[in-house]
């Protein structure tokens, strides 16, 4: 059985993503150092929750500005 986190950092190293995040709702089997990429939702609230929304808005926002510098 491949845990969620394995199979997301494998993807993303396939694809040699540099900049990207996560949204799940089972943190366990992601690694340490792409935890801060993760971020974590409640199986019931999703995205539904508006804190996460607020996670997820800011770690776009700070992505967008970060590919934008030169």
């Amino acid at each position: 059985m491949t845990c969620a986190g394995s199979a997301g950092s494998l993807h993303a190293d396939r694809a040699e993503l540099t900049s990207w995040i996560a949204v799940d709702d089972h943190p366990e089997g992601w690694a340490e150092e792409d935890r801060k990429r993760l971020i974590q939702t409640a199986s019931a609230t999703g995205l539904s929750d508006e804190y996460v929304r607020s996670q997820l808005y800011h770690t776009l926002r700070s992505l967008s500005q970060h590919s934008r510098q030169p």
